[in-house]
């Protein structure tokens, strides 16, 4: 999942953790089309497991938790994940490096950092996430962006299109 500052340009964005909500966008709106460039979409076969955000070329940070093995194919350049718009580039990660204080029972540290086999091309669909030096303060508005499901009930996407919603960081 991705935040983003309401009102700030991407030079201003952030990045933060959010397991709380799982694979949920509760009460997400579409997305225009690539207006989330650095938006990546991690796959296990031809399932999505995860979200995740393009901070290098090279680079991709998800949550720990999405880790199913340590080579997978990532999606980036995404928007509808059951079309194809040529604007997709599929990578292959070379490893993931969890941090080493996750727990998967607390999700405590639920971070990795996925080194991918061969940098991205970055263009206007495909763009390097430029991570803020501060910390929001909390009430600060953010958005979310991602892939995930509607509703609580919901057990798979019933729209396949990237979602955003915006939420107060605690």
């Amino acid at each position: 999942m991705i935040f983003h500052r309401e009102g700030a340009t991407v030079e201003k964005a952030f990045l933060l953790a959010a397991a709380e909500e799982g694979n949920k966008v509760l009460g997400g709106k579409p997305c225009l089309p690539n207006s989330q460039p650095w938006q990546a979409a991690l796959f296990s076969g031809f399932r999505l497991i995860c979200g995740g955000t393009l901070i290098h070329p090279s680079w991709v940070v998800s949550a720990a938790h999405c880790r199913k093995s340590s080579i997978f194919p990532v999606r980036l350049g995404e928007h509808h994940l059951r079309r194809i718009d040529w604007s997709e580039q599929l990578k292959l990660s070379s490893k993931a490096i969890v941090h080493p204080e996750f727990n998967r029972r607390t999700l405590n540290n639920d971070i990795m950092m996925i080194k991918l086999l061969t940098p991205a091309t970055l263009n206007d669909k495909v763009k390097v996430l430029d991570l803020s030096t501060n910390c929001p303060e909390p009430g600060t508005k953010c958005l979310i962006s991602g892939w995930g499901i509607l509703s609580v009930f919901g057990g798979s996407p019933t729209y396949y299109g990237m979602l955003k919603v915006f939420r107060k960081i605690l």
